[in-house]
């Protein structure tokens, strides 16, 4: 019997604490607004925006989805991120080559470490727009579709969200301290943590073992066609320690 697939597994757990253990940064979704009802432009003396609050330290970054119509020959477009107090944190430009229509466009900057649980205001506006007809049409929904704040124009609230993506600098050592604490504060959440982890685990043995038999069925038949029934059917539980061989 050849389990040479168990040998893997101190790999696999090495592998998976040096993981856990990086510091390599990460880019996580805190806020995802992603409801539209249509679209609401940008073009010369106009901006828009949208207040939302952070709901996790390291924030890094907000994307936009901009719409199909899209009509510019300005240089840059101007993202600012301010605080509740109107404070400029952040200032983004991004050239209108780079946008792509149809799908979120980000704005990314140097992570604000103490993020959690404040109100942050972005608005975005057209650099060096003398031409009227040059806009930007970004994507809006006219419902509440985001409690925790509401879309701008000119600095005038206005009924309706943004379509955005608010984005967080974490690591994956961070992930699990969150994961470790939410199940110390939740005992359900975990159980139900486990319950799904637990249940997906049992799901891909079930298929690997499912594949194992398939292939050793036409062996098993092969030795039942001996006369003697019984020995045979003694026979056939010393043929399921083979599935890990194969």
């Amino acid at each position: 019997m050849r389990w040479r697939w168990l040998f893997l597994l101190p790999l696999f757990f090495v592998f998976s604490y040096l993981a856990l253990s990086s510091s390599s940064p990460l880019m996580v979704v805190q806020v995802d607004q992603s409801l539209g009802s249509g679209y609401i432009g940008i073009f010369r003396g106009n901006s828009i925006g949208q207040t939302f609050i952070s709901t996790s330290d390291g924030l890094a970054g907000v994307s936009l989805f901009v719409g199909p119509y899209t009509e510019t020959n300005a240089t840059s477009i101007i993202f600012h991120l301010r605080a509740q107090t109107g404070q400029e944190l952040r200032t983004v430009f991004m050239n209108t080559s780079l946008i792509i229509n149809n799908q979120y466009n980000n704005f990314g900057f140097s992570e604000i470490p103490d993020s959690a649980g404040k109100q942050f205001y972005f608005t975005v506006e057209l650099a060096n727009s003398t031409n009227p007809t040059n806009r930007v049409y970004f994507g809006y929904y006219q419902g509440e579709a985001y409690p925790d704040g509401s879309a701008f124009q000119n600095g005038v609230p206005m009924q309706g969200d943004l379509t955005f993506r608010a984005y967080s600098m974490t690591t994956p050592k961070s992930i699990l301290y969150s994961l470790c604490a939410r199940a110390s504060r939740d005992p359900f959440f975990f159980g139900i943590y486990l319950f799904t982890l637990g249940s997906l685990s049992v799901m891909l043995i079930k298929v690997w073992t499912s594949q194992k038999k398939a292939h050793l069925e036409p062996n098993v038949r092969k030795l039942c066609n001996n006369p003697e029934e019984l020995s045979c059917m003694l026979t056939i539980p010393l043929w399921f320690p083979a599935l890990g061989s194969r």
